[in-house]
């Protein structure tokens, strides 16, 4: 039962530190994620050594990872995030 609600875990911070990975933010999906994972590992890992090639193969998987998503980040084919594209003058951005 520890095992399965383990691996739980490290699925879900997979996906909680990928969501973190595609839309920056305040942080509490990576946050949250990578606790996932930290317990996911804790609960998995018979022993010591287990844990720490545990530890070793999730760093390779967030690596590949971060490498998509900076090739899809980088595409042209995704929507750029929100951003200020016309130069505002100090004349017409206030109100006077």
């Amino acid at each position: 039962m520890i095992e399965i609600i383990g691996l739980i875990l490290l699925v879900l911070g997979f996906v909680l530190v990928g969501i973190e990975m595609m839309i920056p933010g305040f942080g509490v999906p990576g946050i949250s994620g990578i606790m996932c994972l930290i317990g996911g590992v804790i609960m998995t890992a018979k022993t010591v050594s287990d844990g720490i090639v545990m530890a070793i193969v999730i760093i390779v998987i967030l690596a590949v990872m971060l490498v998509i998503a900076m090739t899809i980040l980088g595409s042209k084919k995704m929507k750029p995030p929100i951003v200020l594209r016309d130069d505002v003058k100090g004349e017409q951005g206030c109100l006077n």
